[in-house]
């Protein structure tokens, strides 16, 4: 066990695995919604992003049932342009970092209500 503690000292392995790991857990939860935050790590911008390429090809039946929140340097907050090309639900500049949790409140109301007519109409064909 010490052995895998010192592995994980240094501060790039750290991450990779904790980005591993969060990964792991959010997929493994699909059946309800989740954010995915991600920010730039390992050199590595929006365009190179393995989670966000993963969820651009997702399914739209199960891509609906998440929320995806992109928190980047690059995209102002609430970017709904930049949100839409980037297969996410909202962007979060990281200079608004300490509002982030009522901007995520906030997004997830409102990505409930907005799909909350769709899949009423889903349960009521007995597809939802």
């Amino acid at each position: 066990m010490r052995a895998v503690v010192r592995a994980l000292v240094p501060p790039e392995l750290r991450m990779l695995m904790l980005g591993s790991f969060a990964f792991s857990m959010a997929m493994g939860g699909m059946q309800s919604n989740f954010a995915v935050l991600t920010l730039k790590r390992f050199q590595y911008g929006p365009d190179d992003n393995a989670v966000l390429k993963y969820l651009a090809g997702l399914n739209m039946s199960i891509r609906r049932q998440t929320f995806v929140a992109l928190v980047t340097e690059r995209f102002r907050t609430l970017d709904n342009m930049a949100a839409f090309t980037k297969s996410v639900n909202m962007t979060i500049n990281a200079t608004n970092l300490d509002n982030a949790a009522t901007i995520l409140k906030e997004g997830v109301e409102d990505n409930r209500a907005f799909y909350h007519i769709f899949r009423e109409s889903l349960k009521k064909v007995g597809r939802g």
